[in-house]
């Protein structure tokens, strides 16, 4: 991939998609979920909108604004770009400057609603780069949870055994599903033993 690209291109679509990620009013599930969220915040403060960020399961490369003025949720797309984030068929280079105008215009209808994603590249390229940042984040979890136990980086075979229980998913769900250091160190020192 030409470096030029990456640069203008990738590397800022990146930037604002961990930015996002990491907005305090993000919320990870489906919509279904977030609208619940949504729904006992307002419970909560029934004069406020509360609105929240979220991933579209329906339009994969899209962010989803949800948001409860009075009683029913609503939800608008948000387009990730390199040079920030469409909604409302208008660009804004950052989240703030985004909700900014959504609190203005909320009244306003949408102009349409339909995702604002430019191309299916993009979306793969963004699908591909969750997938991937979660899988690191489990390995880094396992990795994590065995040095809880007790096995440590120098002891080359239970260390290799952590490494090759993150390449298989049902032993890497195994293992953080077990509840206690013993049974985590048992299990570790058993897959070291049979895949030897």
């Amino acid at each position: 991939m030409n470096l030029q690209v990456i640069d203008r291109y990738v590397d800022p679509l990146v930037g604002h998609l961990k930015s996002m990620l990491s907005y305090r009013k993000f919320r990870k599930g489906l919509k279904n979920d977030v609208d619940e969220l949504l729904r006992a915040e307002k419970a909560e403060n029934p004069m406020r909108i509360v609105y929240s960020f979220g991933i579209s399961h329906e339009h994969p490369g899209t962010f989803i604004l949800s948001y409860i003025r009075s009683t029913n949720p609503h939800h608008e797309y948000v387009g990730l770009y390199p040079k920030g984030f469409r909604f409302r068929k208008r660009d804004f280079d950052n989240i703030d400057r985004l909700v900014s105008y959504f609190q203005k215009n909320i009244d306003k209808p949408p102009p349409d609603a339909g995702p604002s994603m430019q191309n299916v590249s993009c979306r793969k390229y963004l699908d591909m780069k969750q997938q991937e940042n979660a899988r690191h984040e489990k390995i880094w979890y396992v990795q994590q949870l065995a040095r809880e136990c007790g096995i440590e980086e120098t002891n080359g075979q239970l260390w290799f055994a952590v490494h090759r229980i993150t390449k298989d998913d049902d032993s890497m769900e195994f293992f953080i599903g077990t509840s206690t250091h013993e049974g985590r160190l048992a299990f570790i020192e058993q897959y070291a033993k049979v895949n030897n």
